[in-house]
């Protein structure tokens, strides 16, 4: 960095190119100035540089500056007089400097007036910029009715040059939907909508209906708002079509006639049914008459365009969950077996799996799936293949099923192999005979088809912890990653991280998982280095493993050291010696490589509550705000406002919760700015869910009115990502919790909320970076929900713990002490905190009873209880479900099995015979505790 006294010589420089160096020294380096009001009076004075680059430059530095400026009144007086200058650059600057500044203006009074001014401009580009501007800043502006007054002028206003008339017009348009919730006089605005949507220009017409899409919940006239739309859908444009049609799939929940409405989507052309069908399971928890809907649905799979019926059978799977007449929708779904169109039969297959855990007859379910897999079209066999296995743990006869899935391993056309094999991987810790699997996935591993090998390592990678013989597992996978062919090195690869946690010798596991890091297949190396940080916490020793992923971020490979980087960031918490770590971390945010800046930016907005010197990090960050880069600028603006959320968690004072909540939310906006594209920015489902959580804690807005806005917006942002259905469930998650933010909380409930929300919103944003399948835990973690109602789930703790507690005391000099006083101990180390801790402490539970409690035929319902509670995905009924358990262990009587008592130590301790293992002679063993009994018939209830 350039001393300030040296910029401050350059900055008067008679060579135009010094003093453009000093605007960027100026404009990097903000942040770490100690006199940042000199530094201001610099940067203004160079906006009045004869020479353009210079002035240009100057004033593209305005707006990542002035929020930094100590003398705000001073800064704001500049600010101010340069949106009169009389150079139009300078005034477009000046708009969009107010836009993204606008929150801490001293005097919003005549800021506002300002922005009015400058949409009046002569000069279109400036009025351009003050549109924009408003869009950014109207919550905060003072003249609403004004300011969305002045936006509906510009929709409305003829230049002779059409080329500006169109761009100012669009940016007016483009911002309205934004600004519509915060307008006092709604009837007047829903008018002006309702004229746009009749607007001559049909882009006008298209960007309106997108409009009408992200404000409906606002809207007074939702009924006249929804037949716009409609009428939009029959437009003479496709663009305005197509348009129309997706918006009012998002604003189909906020609709009060819902079934006219559901009739109202089916009944348009071809084109607009197809998409309508596309999205109606989105819309079909909202429909009251739940049934109806479903018989308007299963019309739309009997369509005359295959199309919409492929559409509509795709959603079915998801729509049956909240259907009464469950025994009807089944046999509405078996009929499309017979469908003569092989997409629709595929459909057909993948919709029953979806539902399979809530049918009636499993076993009958069961044998229509089975009967796809003698379906002509291999498409169809593939597909049932790999759904069988989701559906195999709630099969009641799985013999029978173990059977069926155990010939379509060996099935003539490799591609229903394929998928029978993946299906295995899924089901494996369910099936009766894991030796016979294992053993038929340790053959396919060495199939002569590359694609039947792929997938028989990815099954081994799944069902590790549950296989017999995990070393022989584990040396065959790693040789695996010496194959010829590149995906079976890869996917190996990916296996043996899947598996670390299970491995049995964990530092020589981490030690063959560094070597891959040094294979010389660049793919291999990148998914390993990726996947470190998950297998950080089982590592034994932790500080050698943090010393090889610092060498990782020098390796010769991007990718390898971007992804080493991310493994720092989300291990920081688990490493011993945290004051080194630090000191690794902060080297790296001034990493000559932009790429590891910018990881290096992110990882420390996860980190941040584990790290020794805040202040230094926090000083980081802002440096890292004014970096060379864009990307490195975007991810530490957001990791600030993650930052500023877990700081309002952390005080003790409500007004200073607020004020921290609003600072995140004014980082999160400049992080949004930042981003090159509306999909590369990870702001865009955790911004707008701050500004309406902060809208809900001041009382300023009802929350289901926010909850509602939210979906729309975050809906919307989800795009055609390839994890669409993860960030929908996060969509979901975070607009119930609005809903939460508004019950009647004390403080610290409070502050634990939003804490938890953060958790939740942190890993939507590793979703929102990953592509191809990265950030695997992400993606678990926001299927099964954060625990977002977490003052819920406490309160369900300490009853577990006090349940557990009063168990284990009654049990004391019974058989049952060993596992009563065992869980007792496992659960009282419990408490709230992310949701891999809070699902991990299930897991390991799961594994101490599986390992104290025989698998034999009489324990079977107990086992099926234990494996519903690990498929549960609602943590707060999950742990519910735990506490239940836990109040039915027995606590009297000797456990007798035939002629045999549990021992401690997970065997069956046999009175006059040689000690068994519980897995073998058990059919004749018979349960004689009368407990017992009443146990396990509390269980199958």
């Amino acid at each position: 960095m350039i001393d300030e006294v040296e910029i401050n010589i350059m900055a008067k420089s008679a060579d135009v190119k010094e003093r453009i160096m000093a605007v960027k020294q100026l404009r990097d380096n903000f942040a770490s100035f100690s006199d940042k009001d000199t530094a201001w009076s610099i940067l203004i004075q160079l906006t009045q540089d004869e020479d353009r680059s210079v002035l240009w430059n100057a004033a593209n530095s305005l707006d990542s500056c002035f929020s930094l400026v100590p003398d705000k009144d001073t800064a704001w007086f500049d600010l101010h007089r340069l949106t009169q200058d009389k150079n139009s650059t300078v005034r477009w600057w000046a708009a969009k400097t107010l836009g993204s500044c606008f929150s801490v203006v001293p005097d919003k009074d005549t800021a506002g007036s300002d922005l009015h001014r400058l949409i009046h401009d002569y000069d279109n580009d400036v009025k351009n910029s003050a549109a924009s501007a408003l869009g950014s800043c109207f919550s905060d502006v003072p003249d609403k009715d004004t300011a969305w007054s002045d936006l509906i002028k510009l929709t409305n206003t003829y230049y002779e040059e059409e080329s500006h008339e169109i761009d100012v017009r669009w940016s007016a348009v483009n911002v309205l939907g934004s600004c519509f919730s915060d307008v006092p006089d709604k009837d007047t605005a829903w008018s002006d909508l309702h004229k746009l949507t009749q607007n001559e220009d049909e882009f006008m017409r298209m960007r309106t209906a997108n409009v009408l899409s992200s404000c409906f919940s606002a809207v007074p006239d939702k009924d006249a708002a929804w037949s716009d739309l409609i009428r939009l859908t029959k437009d003479e444009d496709c663009d305005v079509r197509r348009n129309a049609t997706s918006a009012l799939g998002l604003c189909f929940y906020a609709v009060s006639d819902k079934i006219s409405a559901w009739s109202d989507l089916i009944q348009q052309d071809s084109g607009v049914r197809r998409s309508a069908a596309s999205m109606l399971s989105s819309c079909f928890s909202a429909v009251p008459d739940k049934d109806a809907a479903w018989s308007i649905l299963i019309q739309l799979t009997l369509d005359e365009d295959k199309d919409v019926r492929k559409n509509a059978v795709h959603e079915l799977g998801s729509c049956f969950f909240a259907v009464s007449d469950k025994i009807s929708a089944w046999s509405d779904l078996t009929k499309l077996i017979q469908d003569k169109d092989h997409y629709v039969r595929m459909g057909a297959v993948s919709a029953l799996g979806a539902c399979f855990s809530v049918v009636p007859d499993k076993d009958a379910a069961w044998s229509n799936l089975i009967q796809f897999t003698q379906d002509e079209e291999s498409g169809v066999r593939e597909r049932v293949a790999e759904v069988l296995g989701s559906c195999f743990s709630a099969v009641p006869d799985k013999d029978t099923a173990w059977s069926d899935l155990h010939k379509l391993t060996q099935d003539e056309d490799s591609s229903v192999r394929w998928n029978a094999i993946k299906a295995l991987g899924l089901c494996f810790s369910a099936i009766p005979d894991k030796d016979t699997a294992w053993s038929d996935l340790h053959k396919l591993t060495q199939d002569e088809d590359k694609g039947v090998r792929w997938n028989a390592i990815k099954a081994l990678g799944l069902c590790f912890s549950a296989i017999p013989d995990k070393d022989t597992t584990w040396s065959d996978l790693n040789k695996l990653t010496q194959d010829e062919d590149s995906f079976v090195r890869l996917n190996a690869a990916e296996a043996l991280c899947l598996c670390f946690s299970a491995a049995l010798d964990k530092d020589t596991a981490w030690s063959v998982l560094i070597q891959l890091t040094q294979h010389e297949d660049t793919a291999v190396r990148e998914r390993v280095a990726e996947v470190l940080g998950s297998c950080f916490s089982a590592v034994p020793d932790k500080d050698t493993a943090w010393s090889d992923l610092i060498r990782l971020t020098k390796d010769g490979d991007f990718s390898v050291q971007e992804n080493a980087v991310d493994a720092l960031g989300s291990c920081f918490s688990a490493v011993p010696d945290k004051d080194t770590a630090w000191s690794d971390l902060h080297k790296l945010t001034q990493d000559e490589d932009k790429g590891v800046r910018r990881r290096t930016a992110c990882a420390l907005g996860s980190c941040f509550s584990a790290i020794p010197d805040k202040d230094i990090a926090w000083a980081d960050l802002h440096r890292l705000t004014q970096d060379g880069d864009r990307d490195v600028q975007m991810y530490a603006y957001h990791s600030l406002g993650s930052v500023s959320v877990y700081n309002a968690t952390k005080t003790g004072d409500e007004d200073k919760f607020r004020s921290e909540l609003k600072k995140a939310i004014d980082y999160f906006e400049k992080s949004s700015q930042k981003a090159r594209n509306t999909y590369y920015n990870p702001a865009r489902f955790c911004l707008p869910f701050y500004r309406s959580y902060y809208s809900v804690i001041s009382k300023q807005q009802e929350a289901e009115t926010e909850a509602m806005k939210y979906f729309d917006e975050a809906k919307k942002a989800t795009g055609k990502s390839k994890s669409r259905d993860s960030l929908l469930k996060a969509v979901e998650n975070l607009a119930n919790a609005l809903k939460e933010a508004q019950k009647t909380l004390n403080f610290d409930e409070k502050k634990e909320h939003l804490g938890a929300c953060r958790q939740y919103c942190d890993h939507t944003v590793e979703l929102v970076d990953s592509t191809g399948g990265k950030s695997p835990v992400a993606a678990a973690v926001i299927m099964r929900g954060i625990p977002i109602v977490g003052v819920k789930v406490k309160k369900i703790i300490e009853e577990i713990q006090e349940k557990a507690k009063e168990t284990c005391k009654q049990a004391k000099g019974t058989p049952a002490e060993g596992i009563a006083c065992g869980v007792n101990q496992e659960v009282q180390k419990w408490v709230i905190g992310s949701q891999e801790e809070m699902t991990r402490n299930v897991e390991k539970l799961i594994l101490f009873l599986k390992s104290r409690i025989p698998q034999i035929p009489q324990n079977k319902h107990i086992y099926e209880e234990i494996e519903k509670i690990r498929d549960e995905s609602d943590i707060t009924k999950q742990y519910s479900m735990v506490l239940f358990l836990i109040g039915f262990i027995p606590t009297s009587d000797t456990i007798i099995i035939s002629n045999v008592t549990i021992g401690d130590n997970s065997q069956i301790i046999g009175k006059g015979n040689d000690n068994k293992n519980t897995s073998e002679n058990s059919q004749d063993i018979t349960h004689k505790s009368h407990k017992t009994n009443i146990f396990m018939k509390k269980l199958r209830n």
